[in-house]
């Protein structure tokens, strides 16, 4: 299931010398892209996974199937009216979620990604890192934390801004980079500067805005990435080389953890000191808090480990990767025809490999920075959407793989989901 995409790589807006030079791999002006319908549906899951979130909810499977009605029968990418006719509330969730997934569907294939951490975490868990506390990120406008940072395979850190929207690519350009009413510059383009980094792990510092067409409609969907400058907010440029690639290192772990089911793992690892990622090394808290702190996170500990060597899990494979985690199969609410097939029921597939399962057990789980303990290599190996018919993948290094099958029996009328 693969569409068309127009990209506009904007190339007079990278500095005409010094970092971050334009990378070899894109294409300046327009160009195409495919897009892989169903890897991209579990990488919208992915990147909407929290690190801290507990329990194990049908509905993070609901929200990629119901996609797949989203996306038109049209050769390029498009809207199908009918998802064009909800609500402006939902249209605005729809335009955000494939606003993130589909820029960094292309990024990943471009530019070598490995890992992943939503901004905010990112920021948070610095705080937790550094020698004295950050300011706290504001949820919107030119002090908010940029959407995602991105570690590629030679370390470097990639910040990136994500927009979506269905109003046209005015309205795109827009949300990419406006004036508020008090004068100041906000959108996308100052929100991916607030953060400046080492010199020698900075990647590029990039703003996507997706412009959603819809179908039988005028105009295509396309896809613009521009990188123009303004001052940052936070200075990270004097951080340790073990410590500045931490929250992305952690975030990737949780991230798989939780969607492969182990909530509570993913919850120790993304926040090692406390109940939030911002919390400081209990070494650091007044002394007549640390007894309480620290059984806090022994609690933490211990579920993390009670639900690691739980015999509940599903084992699976996915190509030749063995894994454990969780499986759900569907019936789809209405039959799905996709060029020429009609698909009744959807399985789909989230699990981490053994390996990690053991090196969490054996140093995951400790306070300090992950790159001492060698788990900042888990997730190498690189990221790959892949797609095969009515079968998609998505790969995080050689440790968490997510499969969505499409079948065209319903099988049996009901849905499980394990652990």
């Amino acid at each position: 299931m693969i569409r068309t995409l127009d990209i506009f790589i904007d190339d007079t807006t990278w500095p005409a010398s010094g970092a971050p030079p334009f990378p070899a791999t894109f294409s300046a002006g327009m160009s195409g892209w495919n897009v892989p319908i169903l890897p991209t549906l579990l990488l919208i899951g992915q990147l909407t996974t929290p690190q801290l979130a507990r329990g194990v909810s049908l509905s993070e499977f609901w929200a990629w199937v119901r996609y797949l009605y989203a996306v038109s029968a049209d050769s390029d990418l498009r809207i199908s009216v009918d998802f064009a006719n909800l609500d402006t509330h939902q249209k605005t969730i729809l335009s955000d979620d494939f606003g993130m997934g589909v820029p960094i569907g292309f990024l990943i294939s471009s530019l070598g990604l490995t890992d992943w951490s939503d901004g905010r975490y990112f920021m948070d868990r610095m705080s937790a890192l550094v020698s004295g506390p950050l300011p706290v990120p504001r949820k919107r406008g030119p002090r908010k934390a940029p959407d995602f940072v991105f570690m590629d395979h030679a370390g470097a850190l990639h910040v990136v801004e994500c927009k979506g929207g269905q109003s046209g690519p005015d309205a795109r350009d827009r949300q990419l980079s406006h004036t508020t009413t008090k004068g100041e510059p906000s959108g996308g383009v100052v929100q991916k500067r607030m953060v400046l980094l080492p010199a020698h792990r900075q990647g590029q510092r990039l703003a996507c805005g997706l412009s959603l067409a819809v179908s039988g409609r005028p105009g295509p969907s396309d896809l613009k990435i521009v990188d123009p400058e303004f001052d940052p907010e936070f200075d990270l440029s004097e951080v340790d080389d073990t410590v500045i690639g931490d929250p992305v290192v952690r975030s990737g772990l949780a991230k798989a953890l939780r969607g492969a089911g182990f909530g509570a793992t993913a919850a120790a690892i993304a926040a090692p000191s406390g109940l939030s990622a911002r919390a400081k090394p209990i070494e650091e808290s007044p002394a007549v808090l640390r007894a309480s702190r620290r059984r806090v996170v022994d609690q933490r500990i211990a579920a993390a480990r009670a639900e690691m060597i739980a015999p509940a899990a599903v084992t699976f494979t996915i190509g030749d990767t063995k894994l454990i985690g969780r499986e759900v199969s569907m019936v789809l609410p209405v039959p799905l025809t996709i060029e020429g097939a009609t698909y009744r029921r959807a399985i789909i597939r989230q699990g981490v490999t053994p390996d990690l399962i053991g090196n969490v057990l054996e140093t995951g789980l400790l306070e300090g920075p992950l790159a001492s303990f060698g788990l900042h290599k888990a997730g190498l190996g690189g990221m790959a959407l892949i797609t095969e018919g009515a079968r998609g993948e998505l790969r995080v290094g050689g440790t968490f793989a997510s499969e969505i099958i499409l079948e065209k029996n319903a099988g049996p009328a009901e849905s499980s989901a394990q652990p």
